[in-house]
């Protein structure tokens, strides 16, 4: 009994359940069986939420900020292709670049023009060791742009009438 007596005084009842209360509201079309629930929010919940939302969006605009292309740092150097079937070494200055197949032993040498600190054009000026005749590759221009940079090398997009490729290098090994 003195357990009752103290869970009655904590508010617990006992005994017969109460009847659940029926809906005070229907729903606009009239349907008597599925009643509209209304609820409302109190307005600390409201700026809560929208404090949420102006932080996730500030996270966002930070993680969203585009990586630096630091295109200065392959302006110039030694590079390989990252494709296996390609073993040439590049060899580029401000203004020419070789390409050397080690294994061919063909050399194609380029002049190259700044456009900007990301894009340049290769013409092609002469070819060595060539297998076959390669007299209609010189003069061929091929724009190059500098798509994205990181620590190992970089990434290119290089386009001309009979290329559109986006190829990859990273900095030879000395």
């Amino acid at each position: 009994m003195y357990i009752y007596n103290v869970a009655k005084s904590l508010g617990f009842s006992f005994g017969q359940k109460k009847a659940k209360p029926k809906a005070s509201a229907s729903c606009a079309d009239g349907n008597e069986k599925f009643p509209c629930l209304r609820t409302t929010l109190s307005p600390t919940v409201v700026n809560n939420m929208k404090n949420c939302i102006y932080l996730i969006l500030i996270i966002t605009c930070f993680n969203c900020k585009a990586q630096e292309k630091k295109c200065l740092d392959y302006k110039t150097g030694n590079f390989n292709y990252v494709l296996e079937n390609r073993p040439e070494l590049i060899i580029r200055t401000d203004s020419t670049q070789i390409e050397i197949n080690p294994i061919t032993k063909v050399e194609a040498y380029s002049s190259i023009e700044w456009k900007s600190d990301c894009e340049y054009v290769m013409t092609y000026t002469k070819i060595l060791n060539y297998p076959e005749d390669a007299s209609h590759m010189i003069g061929q221009a091929i724009n190059v742009e500098i798509i994205s940079t990181d620590s190992k090398g970089y990434k290119v997009h290089a386009t001309s009438p009979r290329i559109d490729n986006i190829l990859e290098f990273v900095k030879a090994e000395k």
